[in-house]
């Protein structure tokens, strides 16, 4: 579907098998469009107007890479039309920062106190231990994030965050305080069962680049016990979840009791596949 720089290999690798590729979203001077063999100006967010042009075309699959928004899009497409997708209500849960806290607390497994909000009058302070993390539900790439040691300038940071969320809604968390390193990666799924995963030590920049990952070093330095833990947890989170096929791009804390705490399982797994053609760390 989409057609930004992280999707130009997906294209070409369908082509190179003798797929036809329509790509589309609703910029036209995006690279992938170029990769193509046609492309079409509809916004991922519209989709019936997707999925009608999808039973117009009689196209036979949809697919997105490396993106939360056409995952969706693209699960919403694939069940109205009877084609091959993963469950929506996986995707859409995967997506929104809300859902997937209410999931994994739903099915027991670990998460920081949180709360959802559409404005900072909403919150309940009192309930919180601080530092806390102030992140948009529905928005990827630390846009609109940041951490708080207290009080004095939550109304400004809600304010801020709510302005870059789609559906215009914050949530707030208890920071998960831990020495080791922030572990990311990503995990390929096929009928339901995790393949393998490549895992690495995540790194973060300074000051404005506090909350941007600046890099990841592999394999990580997690010791084995930990490794098999974190494999089991992301094999029960597909199962209960029902997510079938694709990428999952993991990013996730453990405290210094060996709790295992997911930060995201999202739908953009993206450039860390490329790594996996020369470095391949298998759980």
């Amino acid at each position: 579907m989409p057609a930004l720089f992280d999707h130009v290999s997906f294209i070409q690798t369908a082509r190179e098998n003798n797929y036809q590729v329509i790509t589309c979203d609703n910029n036209p001077n995006n690279i992938g469009h170029k990769y193509a063999d046609q492309s079409v100006n509809i916004n991922l967010l519209d989709f019936e107007e997707l999925a009608n042009y999808v039973e117009r075309g009689k196209v036979d699959a949809v697919a997105a890479f490396s993106t939360d928004i056409g995952a969706v899009a693209a699960a919403f497409v694939a069940d109205n039309l009877n084609l091959v997708g993963n469950p929506v209500k996986a995707v859409k849960m995967m997506a929104n920062k809300k859902e997937f806290r209410l999931f994994l607390y739903e099915h027991g497994f670990n998460s920081p106190f949180f709360q959802a909000v559409a404005s900072a009058n909403e919150l309940s302070l009192d309930d919180f231990r601080f530092p806390i993390i102030i992140k948009p539900t529905d928005r990827a790439g630390s846009k609109g994030v940041f951490i708080l040691k207290n009080k004095c300038e939550i109304q400004e940071k809600i304010a801020i965050s709510l302005d870059f969320s789609l559906e215009h809604k914050v949530i707030v968390e208890e920071f998960i305080v831990s020495e080791m390193t922030q572990i990311h990666g990503d995990a390929m799924v096929q009928n339901g069962k995790l393949l393998f995963c490549c895992l690495g030590d995540q790194y973060f920049g300074d000051g404005l680049l506090r909350f941007s990952p600046i890099g990841t070093l592999f394999p990580s330095s997690l010791p084995e016990h930990l490794l098999e833990k974190v494999k089991n947890e992301l094999q029960r989170f597909i199962d209960v979840s029902s997510y079938r096929n694709g990428g999952i791009n993991i990013e996730l804390k453990i405290d210094q009791y060996e709790n295992v705490y997911f930060i995201e399982l999202a739908l953009d797994s993206e450039v860390i596949t490329f790594l996996w053609q020369s470095s391949v760390f298998v759980i």
